[in-house]
């Protein structure tokens, strides 16, 4: 475990900064707020980020390659919900083409970290 927790912080960090910069400047104004979320944005960020790490290493220890793992999470994801929303009106095209990207980019930022640092 303590050879893997390297490239898991470097993930962390990837997905954090990436999340919080696609959430804060770009998703944030698409999407209604809920009244009153149980935290706040930057706290919550930081546990998304530790529990989809967490999940991920997990993943990665059982097929491998980093990069193809965070990419098939990333996908999961916007398959589930995005275009499950889509499909029932909760959310448009826009907001769901915006979340794809971000969650996109967010797993090929932490795949591609904690590849780099694995080795």
């Amino acid at each position: 475990m303590s050879e893997r927790l390297k490239p898991m912080f470097g993930a962390y960090i990837a997905l954090y900064i990436v999340a919080y910069c696609g959430v804060r400047f770009v998703f944030a104004d698409m999407v209604d707020a809920a009244p009153n979320p149980p935290l706040t944005m930057p706290f919550a960020l930081l546990v998304y980020a530790a529990v989809v790490i967490v999940f991920f290493d997990w993943v990665v220890q059982q097929w491998g390659n980093p990069v193809k793992t965070a990419m098939i999470l990333a996908l999961s994801q916007i398959l589930f919900v995005d275009v499950f929303y889509v499909f029932i009106g909760n959310r448009g095209i826009g907001v769901a083409l915006t979340s794809a990207v971000i969650l996109l980019i967010g797993a090929w930022a932490y795949g591609t970290a904690y590849a780099k640092l694995s080795s």
